[in-house]
């Protein structure tokens, strides 16, 4: 009964370009020992019994007993790797993936300083890569062939859950074994190495797990406080705003098409519609304002229909931008507040015009409604402001 895992759904931001160098250089590595001679082999084995020997440390990681053991290394390499270098990089992965083989392999050796045998592989470095890959991401599942007998079936399970399977399954042999030194052993020991690793690059900051890391999960605090989220999620909006900008047509376009709009509701006297359509040109194409005939035409629509209120503003802000009929405007507007009693505003306008710029019809007519402004304001009108 075994599992394999050859797929995940955990994210990956970074190419296996390490996970993939190792597997290559491993294989190499084992076509490569058939052309050396026993005595140079046995000089790149992790020996036991004859002192430390740090150059042993290194080599033995890339040498198999046979070629069961290498297709095993190299399938889990390349799924916790996968993992793994998908959220430190490359260069970070390898230079971790080199330094907890060679201090399992330095563990191993002291251990053994008086003790006969060798050791070979690639799988204490690999179980240290296993254990970051449950700190980094225990909720992701891998893809797994699940071989009983003559029957295989695919499933998918945890990491955490898949790690905590070998993890156990290996303290179950190593002490069924005697627990002396073994295969199960090696694995440990490089599990031991690789834990504290994780949980050292993950408090520090060093990794972004996106918040689904082992910590968080247990916290229940998956998906916050992720800088790598946070930065996916900016340059998510920042590609939608950049596509939106290359989609929205240019105001020249904008105008071309709203403007014969704005004018055909005009001479269909839907005001709503000829507003509605203004206010999606200004909001498209900014500081756009009403062409004086246009502006003039709604006045009119709105006057005519008694829409005194709505007419307000609009009739102001004509007077603001058009010297036409501009004075005939003005009187209208006079009217207009005295009409609906705000006499002292009538007279506060009056008073601001510039007497000099005036026909003497024009000041008559402003004298005739400050009079009437006076007389309101004597009969007692009560101004709302």
């Amino acid at each position: 009964m075994i599992f394999v895992p050859y797929s995940t759904d955990a994210p990956v931001y970074h190419y296996p370009i390490a996970t993939v160098s190792l597997i290559v250089v491993n294989v190499a590595c084992f076509v490569g020992i058939f052309t050396l001679p026993p005595e140079t082999l046995e000089g790149l084995l992790l020996q036991f019994g004859l002192g430390l020997n740090p150059l042993q440390w290194v080599t033995c990681m890339f040498l198999h007993a046979g070629i069961v053991h290498l297709v095993g290394n190299m399938v889990f390499l390349w799924s916790f790797g996968l993992v793994v270098e998908g959220k430190l990089g490359t260069f970070p992965f390898l230079g971790l993936y080199l330094a907890m083989g060679v201090v399992q392999a330095a563990i191993v050796q002291t251990l053994m300083l008086f003790s006969e045998g060798a050791a070979l592989g690639a799988s204490g470095a690999i179980f240290s890569v296993m254990a970051l890959a449950m700190v980094f991401a225990p909720v992701n599942s891998f893809d797994c062939f699940f071989f009983f007998g003559f029957y295989a079936f695919t499933f998918e399970l945890p990491i955490l859950s898949f790690g905590f399977i070998y993890l156990f399954m290996n303290l179950g042999f190593f002490f069924l074994g005697g627990a002396g030194m073994s295969s199960e052993a090696l694995h440990l020991i490089g599990f031991a190495v690789g834990a504290p690793v994780g949980f050292l690059l993950l408090t520090r900051g060093w990794v972004d797990c996106e918040g689904y890391d082992l910590i968080s999960h247990y916290q229940n605090r998956e998906g916050q406080n992720s800088d790598m989220a946070k930065r996916a999620r900016r340059r998510k909006k920042q590609k939608s705003r950049l596509q939106a900008d290359a989609e929205r047509p240019a105001p020249e376009q904008v105008h071309a098409l709203l403007a014969p709009q704005i004018d055909a509701a005009l001479e269909e006297e839907n005001v709503d519609v000829a507003l509605a359509l203004m206010a999606k040109l200004t909001k498209q194409v900014p500081g756009t304002q009403w062409e004086q005939p246009q502006l003039a035409k709604l006045i009119a629509i709105l006057l005519a229909r008694r829409e005194y209120q709505r007419a307000l503003p609009l009739i102001d802000e004509h007077i603001d931008r058009f010297e036409q009929r501009r004075f005939e405007l003005q009187v209208y507007l006079l009217k207009l507040w005295l009409k609906s009693g705000r006499p002292r505003l009538t007279l506060k306008k009056i008073q601001a015009v510039d007497q000099g710029l005036l026909s003497p019809e024009q000041s008559a007519t402003l004298k005739k409604l400050a009079r009437y402004a006076q007389k309101q304001i004597a009969d007692g009108t009560m101004e709302i402001q």
